[in-house]
């Protein structure tokens, strides 16, 4: 990743390195999925397929905001914990740590995909975010739904990009640009799995 990536274009995307992948799918075997299909995602009303036993929004921890409640990483896995804390040592990340030291602020996980028109997140209080992809299938069809798009709101749509949510892609975004916007397609195929894994960092 450059200074043009991060700074300039506001995100970029790699692959998940190998040895943390094994223990994504580790997560996604062992954890308890719960149904939860409304939700509240800062202003947008949500509709993912499953969410995790532990997260806040089943718990009780909170029932107004989908990421307030995630911002504590109390009762979290602690492999995913581990996880978020180490994949920043990875040499991709030099360009950020180059200027501040990053800390972990929250993750969650979820199964599936809501309707989210373009957004910035830089209201949810984070500098850097994190996506990680799991999905059983070789290839994705753009009919299923589930797609995330990119793109810098000045000038047009610079920098645009539309994703696939393929297994083992990652995204690392700069969450400090209101400028920097995405949006995601809701999924409509519910047979297919689309596991996200999204950690949250400030730099300190």
């Amino acid at each position: 990743m450059t200074e043009q990536d991060y700074f300039e274009r506001g995100y970029f995307i790699t692959t998940i390195p190998d040895y943390i992948q094994p223990i994504l799918w580790e997560l996604v075997y062992t954890t308890e999925w719960v149904e939860k299909e409304n939700s509240t995602h800062l202003q947008y009303q949500i509709k993912y397929v499953r969410v995790p036993s532990w997260h806040p929004e089943v718990t009780g921890v909170t029932k107004d905001d989908h990421y307030c409640g995630s911002k504590s990483l109390e009762n979290h896995p602690s492999k995913l914990i581990d996880i978020g804390n180490s994949i920043i040592d990875e040499n991709c990340f030099n360009i950020v740590r180059e200027y501040r030291d990053l800390k972990l602020k929250y993750l969650t996980m979820w199964n599936g995909s809501a309707d989210l028109p373009w957004h910035s997140d830089i209201n949810d209080t984070t500098d850097m975010i994190v996506l990680m992809y799991l999905t059983e299938e070789q290839e994705w069809n753009d009919d299923w739904g589930g797609t995330i798009e990119f793109r810098k709101d000045v000038d047009g749509d610079k920098y645009y990009k539309k994703l696939q949510p393929l297994s083992g892609k990652m995204v690392i975004i700069n969450n400090t640009n209101p400028l920097m916007q995405h949006r995601v397609t809701p999924m409509l195929n519910k047979s297919v799995n689309r596991y996200t894994f999204n950690f949250c960092y400030s730099w300190t």
